[in-house]
């Protein structure tokens, strides 16, 4: 019964001790709140005039200024579960102080305050109620919990318009407020037992002061004022549904008043009105709201409320006032809008603010709630006494003109809040940002700048500025540069020279100086290269002593040499390349694969094929490194071989990375041996070879069994997109859904037995591994940075940022496709409430489904666990079947297959 109950509320078990307690302090907080404002409401219409009531629209926006004030400051001093505390004793004090003026001050006086009070209490107690709420449930949880949390306001004040009429005559209507008073008193106590719950520890804490910013620039007066851009943007939300409420409800009342005469009958139409509102509200609350705010989504929801709005808005544009029926037809738009209200708006507002931190969760519940009530206040009480001394009594046209011009503005900042809403989801998730900006200079001034700090500046400072001149084609570049070679710092030296390789004509004599007085072998090495390729006779002196020469100078000068077309020049440093490729030494034999390997137009491939075989490990690296980087393509079989290896496979895997995208050609040249051999490892090498051959390589393996996930998520991490092949991956989505829709609930099948834990861990596991590869087949698909980050979050375990990721992949991804994805990750998140609406079936089954049904949808790892359950169990006539099939597969399902067979016989 109570799994029903829960299935009906749409919460989880492990929701429901905080909801069913936060629904029952809120229950007698609401009756409190029903009897005070029908109290008020009937005696400030039978005493008072109608006239009267924008005035206190003004006073009620004063008090509340003061109130959000003074609360702020509770709020930075006690903690969310002392606070409410407080407020409730406060709230009962107050009352009993109006029950005193009553009997001894002014009547009209007192009549005034409790209308005004009545607004403020509603205020602070769902100040203090929802700053509770709001930290105890994340962004997902809050989708379905915040309308069933809330709905204790509904039944509460349903009862108190109830037993307001059937009490009356007997206790009298201002007496009606012990009522009031003795249900705050019971709201007191119980919530005093509930603060004894350790629970509720993540609300036991106060919350601290934020540090403002003052700017001058627009969003320096948002993060300075309300300290978010989704509070702001809600913020103007607010203030025109309040707008919208205050005039329907001023004209709703004026109406009302011109009806009703007496007290009772005036105040049992109050009541009798306000029970009907909150009946269906009820209704709709308990059972309908979380499921829609669930299924169309949080921004979809907010257009629910002005849209009904304009539909009864349009219809009083053709009617007439003087019309019996204006007043029935005006009094439905009011339930209307207090059922959409407390059932959809109110929630849809408290869930918007869950992507943001506790602290400012709270502040924005103040500040939206709270400061944009007085500003709505002043507006609408302003506006009504100024349209009175105009034109007299407000009609319901008059009225009905002003909403759709609300509406209108309305929609368009839904708008903007889903903007805002989706921007702070992003940034509630991201792992940060990376700019960069390039400044071009052509002004005279500006270059003397620059030219003092070459001349003066630190040494980046140099660089910095040579780079900046050098963009704006400064003229005296090539002097500034040949200056810098005489430097004493290293890093100039170096820039230097780079920039000189493109001066023309290049400076030979300074780089000569240069390298006779240079000492740093990086910058000799450089100078060097350069001497070579500019400047033919330090070459051909370089050649003449060729032997006797350092290896740091053969390591330029022999490349030099052979990229000349003097054949005595290919001779010599053929030879001398030779030599140290035979040498004994096996630094000389590196040094002759570096220069190999520069060599594009000449091949050494016997000299290669034998040094990929030398003994010493770091002369193979090389060797196998330069043979792919020349894609000698005849050594390629060799190189596969070596991957079966495990002392040889690194080394092979890192040299095959830089074979480029005609590896996938070559491959094809391979044998069906090798081709086995290789290819898990090729999808892998992908992952750095992005290419159009390596795409096309890619698509062909993404219906493979085995290598299918390889497949795409080689594509994935290369951020591909689809385009073409859209119909492909959608396919691919799908399938992996189900699957993973299918293992999860094959794993809780497999939940209630101990001896199949070990099945239902893999099963788990397996689902998880499809969900991950369906997100990233949403991210080819749909090529947003949202996406992608959802995949990291999953891999991270980050929980808290994982709600505030699926709440964007509600918004990023098709309803269809993100509807899915976020049951999966709820479900794979809470294992536990996977047992609503599910049949298991018999252990037996499944395993027989997994191993011989439909084995090509299960890994290897799964199928063996099975296998060895199934062993343990001594289930002989799953092994005999086991015996008569044929597993194709891994080794490992093959050597499991094998052991249980030998030892059960």
């Amino acid at each position: 019964m109570n799994t029903r109950i829960l299935n009906i509320l749409n919460i989880r078990p492990s929701e429901a001790p905080y909801v069913f307690r936060l629904l029952t302090v809120q229950l007698f907080i609401g009756i409190a709140h029903s009897i005070v404002n029908i109290v008020a409401f009937t005696l400030f219409l039978k005493y008072l005039s109608i006239q009267l009531l924008p005035y206190a629209y003004l006073a009620i926006a004063g008090m509340l200024v003061l109130l959000n004030i003074g609360y702020e400051k509770l709020e930075h001093r006690l903690s969310s579960l002392v606070l409410l505390q407080y407020i409730i004793g406060i709230s009962a004090l107050i009352l009993a102080v109006m029950l005193v003026g009553f009997s001894f001050g002014n009547m009209h006086v007192f009549v005034f305050v409790l209308l005004v009070w009545s607004s403020l209490f509603y205020m602070v107690t769902g100040y203090a109620y929802w700053g509770l709420v709001s930290q105890l449930f994340n962004v997902r949880e809050s989708r379905r919990v915040f309308s069933v949390v809330g709905a204790g306001d509904i039944p509460a004040k349903l009862i108190g318009y109830v037993i307001a009429p059937l009490l009356m005559p007997v206790l009298g209507l201002v007496n009606l407020i012990w009522i009031a008073i003795l249900s705050l008193v019971i709201a007191y106590v119980y919530y005093q037992q509930v603060m004894k719950n350790n629970q509720w520890d993540i609300a036991d804490h106060p919350q601290q002061h934020a540090h403002h910013v003052h700017a001058s620039s627009k969003l320096g007066f948002i993060k300075t004022y309300f300290q978010s851009e989704l509070i702001f943007a809600i913020s103007l939300l607010a203030i025109l549904s309040y707008n919208v409420f205050n005039f329907i409800d001023f004209t709703f009342l004026a109406h009302v008043k011109e009806r009703y005469d007496d007290v009772a009958s005036l105040a049992i139409f109050i009541a009798t009105f306000f029970a009907i509102g909150r009946f269906l509200a009820l209704i709709m609350k308990l059972i309908f709201s979380s499921r829609v705010i669930d299924k169309l989504g949080i921004i979809a929801c907010l257009f629910i409320t002005p849209a009904a709005l304009f539909l009864f808005s349009l219809v009083f544009l053709f009617i007439d006032d003087s019309f019996d029926y204006t007043l029935f037809l005006f009094g439905s738009m009011v339930l209307v809008t207090e059922v959409l209200r407390s059932t959809i708006q109110e929630p849809v507002f408290f869930i918007l603010f869950q992507p943001l931190k506790e602290r400012l969760r709270l502040k924005g519940h103040i500040i939206s709630k709270g400061y944009m009530l007085p500003p709505s206040f002043l507006i609408v009480g302003v506006s009504l006494i100024v349209m009175h001394r105009v034109s007299g009594e407000i009609s319901i046209l008059s009225t009905d003109k002003i909403l759709i011009l609300n509406l209108i503005v309305w929609v368009c900042v839904i708008f903007y809040v889903k903007k805002t809403y989706l921007k702070t989801l992003h940034e509630s998730i991201r792992k940060g940002v990376y700019n960069s900006d390039e400044l071009y200079i052509k002004d005279n001034s500006t270059a003397e700048v620059l030219l003092q700090k070459v001349a003066n500046g630190k040494p980046t400072e140099k660089i910095y500025a040579l780079r900046l001149l050098q963009s704006a084609d400064y003229p005296e570049m090539p002097a500034l540069l040949t200056e810098a070679l005489g430097s004493p710092y290293r890093e100039l030296r170096l820039f230097a020279l780079d920039q000189l390789d493109q001066v023309n004509p290049f400076p030979v004599g300074p780089v000569n100086q240069l390298l006779a007085a240079e000492s740093d072998e990086e910058v000799q090495a450089k100078a060097l290269q350069l001497l070579c390729h500019y400047d033919q006779p330090f070459l051909k002196k370089m050649a003449d002593r060729i032997v006797d020469l350092p290896n740091a100078y053969k390591r330029a000068v022999i490349p030099s040499l052979m990229n000349q077309h003097e054949f005595d020049h290919l001779v010599l440093a053929g030879n001398e390349l030779t030599a140290l490729i035979e040498s004994p030494d096996p630094k000389e034999r590196i040094l002759a694969i570096d220069i190999i390997s520069e060599l594009k137009n000449v091949k050494f491939t016997d000299a290669i094929a034998s040094l990929i075989v030398d003994p010493i490990p770091a002369v193979k690296r090389q060797a196998l490194l330069a043979a792919c980087q020349l894609k000698q393509q005849h050594l390629l079989p060799q190189i596969v071989d070596m991957l079966l290896h495990p002392k040889e496979r690194f080394m092979a895997l890192q040299a095959l990375q830089q074979y480029g995208a005609q590896l996938y050609t070559d491959f094809k040249g391979l044998d069906a041996e090798r081709q086995q051999i290789f290819l898990p490892d090729l999808i892998r090498l992908s992952l750095k070879m992005k290419s159009e051959a390596g795409t096309q390589f890619l698509h062909a393996y993404l219906h493979d069994e085995t290598l299918g996930d390889s497949a795409i998520h080689a594509l994935w991490q290369q951020g591909y997109v689809a385009e073409e092949k859209k119909q492909v991956f959608e396919d691919l989505l799908h399938e992996r859904l189900e699957m993973a829709k299918d293992k999860m609930w094959k794993s809780f099948s497999f939940q209630s037995d101990m001896k199949l834990q070990l099945v239902a861990s893999a099963l788990h596991s397996e689902s998880f591994d499809d969900l991950m590869t369906a997100l990233k087949i949403c991210a080819i698909l749909h090529p947003e940075p949202g996406v992608r980050r959802m995949v990291e979050l999953l891999e991270q375990k980050e929980t808290t940022k994982i709600y505030n990721g699926m709440e964007m992949i509600e918004i990023l991804l098709p309803s269809r496709i993100s509807r899915d994805i976020n049951y999966l990750i709820d479900h794979l998140m809470h294992p536990g409430n996977l047992h609503q609406g599910h049949t298991a079936s018999s252990s037996r089954q499944l395993l027989e489904h997994i191993v011989f049904q439909q084995p090509e949808k299960f890994n290897a790892w799964t199928k063996s666990i099975c296998m060895y359950t199934s062993w343990k169990a001594r289930d002989q006539d799953f092994l005999r079947n086991l015996s008569a099939t044929n597993t194709r597969g891994s080794l490992i399902l093959q050597e499991t297959k094998e052991y249980v067979l030998t030892a059960i016989t």
